[in-house]
């Protein structure tokens, strides 16, 4: 009798499950959270094979033509262009995608830099209208972001070793096929990684994050909020630093539906360097800050913290967050990257944070010495229950087999890039009464979860884009992490799977607007047949501005029932 490729992993991941019981480790009790149920596909889907979210060795380097992995889901349009990392927004007929730039020798430069602006009206055909070069736009990565009801796009260029950083960049983007510039300029104090705008848009609340931390020491870890009531002239209205060794590294910022309360995410990796010192944190985390002073413009306003931050261990690198409601419950959905570089031989402890050559050239290094202490190998979402701020706590988590510690073994040695099967970046298909989660989670592709029982989400479909093979595009990530040599011996292993980096739910949610490494802007959307199994995950849904809702909901007057 010949073994499934499935079965296989699953006797590897119960053997490794067995080890790790007989050397007294609880294993399962690190795997916090249900794995979600596994999606139904429709007949004529080409499914993966593997684990739940898995590129298997036999799908990555089998001969011949590459393919995408779909279930439930239909590809309906494409731009590639150049490639495309990390950042990226949409109206309701426009998306605006980063492109990354990697300095020479490994690439000359691009034929066509900046963020590409994207006509997608017709999401058959999407169509690059302009490319915008300007300095704050030219790389912004993940500090792109667009406040729908003001239509307002902000970028901040982060890269302190060009001629441009760190110049910060609004846009009205009222004609999205024809942003037009507002400010353009280098903030004195102001830099922002991840960040969310007030309910009103008036305010950008930004962090730090972790790559500048090392780049501008100055700025340490700071949560700032910038006034943009006057897009042309915007100005700091505060800043919070915090003396506690434990909240370093922030990533991510969310702002309340008042204004008044802003989560934000703590943590890289469990060791730090604090004052010279290694210092070996709580882990991963959620801090929360009082913002109502700074929300009602009260002048020399002060910024506190409510209670005690919400730490973990079992993961390593905290992304991006988000309050969302479910059946009038709210929570926030948090997104964590790379479970597997938490050994502190895996990192170098300096200013330059971790060594990018342990970090992504041996991931399955990493991955292992997560597997022999029951962790994870891959990050996965955490679902926080924040009815009282004073005291968050983690309820559920929205996970696949890829990202639970029982499996760590059956993915360890995957060739894959990056983040791998973690997610990047998520989102629901409406913030104020949630039934779809949308996630972009690296080689495990667009993965969609019916959320509205938060204890015991389900998945409901995937669409994972087909490898490129050995040769990265020119603005692909990919392109970034060859050996010094130049030589494409990692390419030809990475290449074996693209990364979903950017994801987000399009006309009333039955279209899904994403970007991938090496594959540029998609356009995904639900089957026929899915639509009609499952009606109510779609009808009666709130929508304004041309089939989206923002984070923060719509304004009464615009809303208007999805069809």
């Amino acid at each position: 009798m010949v073994l499934s490729y499935r079965k296989v992993l699953l006797g590897i991941a119960a053997c490794g499950l067995l080890v790790g019981l007989s050397l007294g480790r609880a294993v399962p009790a690190l795997a916090f959270g249900p794995v979600a149920t596994p999606a139904t596909c429709g007949p004529g889907d080409r499914t993966e094979s593997g684990l739940q979210g898995q590129t298997t060795f036999v799908e990555r380097f089998a001969p011949g033509e590459r393919h995408a992995f779909n279930c439930n889901l239909e590809l309906v349009g494409q731009y590639v262009g150049q490639g495309t990392g990390p950042g990226f927004a949409i109206t309701d007929k426009c998306a605006y995608m980063t492109q990354w730039q990697v300095p020479p020798p490994l690439v000359s430069g691009l034929e066509d830099p900046g963020t590409v602006v994207i006509d997608a009206s017709d999401p058959a055909h999407p169509r690059p209208v302009a490319h915008i070069k300007t300095p704050g736009l030219m790389q912004p990565a993940e500090s792109l972001i667009l406040d729908l009801p003001r239509k307002l796009l902000i970028g901040q260029n982060l890269n302190k070793s060009t001629e441009y950083g760190p110049t910060l960049e609004i846009y009205d983007v009222s004609d999205c096929l024809h942003p037009a510039l507002k400010f353009s300029g280098i903030i004195p104090g102001y830099i922002f990684h991840g960040g969310d705008f007030s309910p009103d848009g008036t305010i950008l609340w930004g962090t730090t994050g972790p790559i500048l931390r090392s780049q501008y020491p100055d700025m340490g870890d700071t949560i700032s909020a910038l006034d943009i009531t006057d897009p042309s002239h915007p100005k700091v209205l505060a800043r919070w630093r915090t003396t506690d060794p434990r909240l370093v590294r922030f990533h991510g910022a969310a702002v309340s539906d008042d204004g008044n309360t802003l989560y934000f995410t703590i943590g890289y990796h469990t060791y730090a360097q604090v004052g010279g010192k290694v210092l070996a944190s709580p882990g991963q985390g959620i801090g929360v800050l009082d913002v109502s002073e700074v929300q009602a413009r009260k002048p020399n306003p002060r910024i506190t913290m409510i209670g005690q931050p919400l730490f973990w261990s079992d993961i390593v690198h905290n992304q991006f967050i988000h309050p969302f409601a479910v059946k009038g419950h709210w929570y926030l959905w948090e997104n964590r990257l790379d479970g597997v570089i938490s050994n502190p031989a895996q990192i170098h402890v300096g200013d330059s944070g971790l060594s990018l050559g342990q970090a992504f050239k041996r991931p399955e290094a990493s991955a292992e010495a997560a597997c022999r202490r029951g962790k994870p190998a891959w990050g996965y979402v955490s679902i926080i229950d924040i009815r009282n701020p004073k005291h968050l706590r983690r309820v559920s988590a929205i996970k696949l087999q890829v990202q639970d510690a029982r499996y760590c073994l059956a993915t360890a040695y995957d060739p894959v890039f990056s983040h791998g099967y973690s997610p990047i970046d998520c989102t629901v298909d409406d913030s104020q009464d949630a039934r779809k989660m949308v996630c972009a989670v690296g080689e495990a592709g667009v993965r969609v979860f019916d959320i509205r029982d938060i204890q015991h989400p389900k998945e409901i479909a995937y669409y994972k884009p087909p490898a490129v093979g050995s040769a990265p595009r020119a603005a692909s990530p990919y392109q970034t992490f060859r050996y010094p040599s130049g030589t494409t011996d990692v390419a030809k292993a990475f290449h074996s799977a693209d990364a979903v980096s950017d994801v987000a739910f399009a006309r009333g949610g039955r279209e899904i607007w994403f970007t991938s490494f090496d594959n540029g802007f998609q356009v995904i959307r639900f089957s026929d047949a899915f639509l009609k199994k499952e009606p109510a995950l779609f009808s009666g849904m709130q929508t304004c501005y041309g089939g989206l809702r923002p984070l923060h909901g719509c304004p009464d007057k615009e809303s208007a029932a999805g069809h």
